[in-house]
């Protein structure tokens, strides 16, 4: 063990051997070992005198590019801690798309180990300026520098947080974030609300502690945000998917899909009725949009490019 004498103030030499050692880039470690000092000490030390330490100091400049913030969304989402330099989550596929990622962000071949412990797999050791620029940047610096950009960015950005903490529930039809931070989840909503996607916000309470929940639910949020966000991870995606085919089917739509098709068949000079038999709905249902009547799904505020999208990505 190494016996720390308790000193209160720092004589002239050792001043001396503190500015040499950070100018030449000695470890603090070993800084503090020929001071017999603690690391506490030493940095305080460091502070007051203004010194910076060539390896402590941050070289890492963000540009603002569409793989920087998904990585940013990612990390604010599923990091281990505010201290570690890691990242923890469950679904492998989303772990391989934050390494590429970042990989791009950091510009480098990074050496990137993926461990496997029970079911999460774990990425350790992150570049240290990149991780020392998030730390010295709050979270409403940050939501700032996506904010400046177009939609790429922040629909990236949203892309990465809901790929880490976003779950899809096809039962009840929607999608959601759960945590315990509410802050993120408000600056969550305002980037979503400048994509024009409703969400709502609120608190829920069990036995042990209090947390928060923004929730996606109508169908035409639901639809802009796959067409616009969407999720890197298939299973989720897929998902997604089979929730707004399942609403825009209900009974309350027509199925917009047939209604993309009789606008073809009705140039090719098939009859209404022949229309309707082969697309298994009313001839009502024909007559009314030969006469330039569209779905009622066009009537709850979608745009005509968000249905062309739609008909394009989502119904095959």
């Amino acid at each position: 063990m190494l016996k720390i004498n308790r000193k209160i103030r720092w004589t002239s030499k050792e001043i001396k051997i503190l500015k040499e050692g950070y100018k030449k880039g000695t470890s603090v470690k070993l800084i503090c070992k020929k001071l017999r000092r603690s690391y506490y000490s030493v940095t305080t030390k460091s502070k007051r005198l203004k010194l910076k330490h060539p390896y402590l100091t941050p070289t890492f400049k963000p540009i603002l590019t569409p793989e920087f913030a998904y990585v940013l969304g990612a990390w604010l989402g599923d990091r281990t801690s505010p201290k570690k330099l890691g990242i923890c989550v469950k679904d492998y596929n989303f772990i391989i798309s934050f390494a590429n990622s970042l990989r791009k962000v950091l510009g480098k071949s990074i050496r990137l180990k993926i461990h496997k412990y029970g079911q999460k797999y774990f990425i350790q050791r992150i570049d240290r300026n990149f991780v020392t620029w998030i730390k010295q940047n709050n979270l409403k610096n940050i939501i700032k520098f996506i904010y400046i950009g177009d939609e790429a960015p922040i629909s990236n950005f949203l892309r990465g947080f809901f790929d880490a903490e976003g779950t899809v529930i096809e039962k009840e039809k929607y999608t959601q974030v759960t945590q315990k931070n509410n802050e993120i989840l408000k600056e969550c909503k305002f980037l979503l609300k400048k994509l024009k996607i409703d969400s709502s916000l609120w608190k829920g309470k069990n036995k042990k502690s209090s947390y928060y929940v923004l929730r996606i639910f109508n169908l035409k949020s639901l639809l802009r945000f796959y067409n616009i966000i969407g999720f890197n991870i298939k299973r989720k995606n897929e998902t997604l998917k089979n929730i707004i085919n399942r609403k825009i089917s209900s009974k309350n739509f027509y199925p917009v899909k047939d209604y993309f098709k009789f606008s073809k068949m009705i140039k090719n000079g098939m009859s209404c009725y022949k229309i309707a038999e082969y697309l298994s709905v009313s001839t009502a249902t024909v007559y009314n949009w030969a006469n330039g009547i569209k779905p009622k799904i066009i009537k709850t505020g979608l745009t005509e490019e968000d249905l062309l999208k739609f008909n394009n990505n989502i119904l095959e």
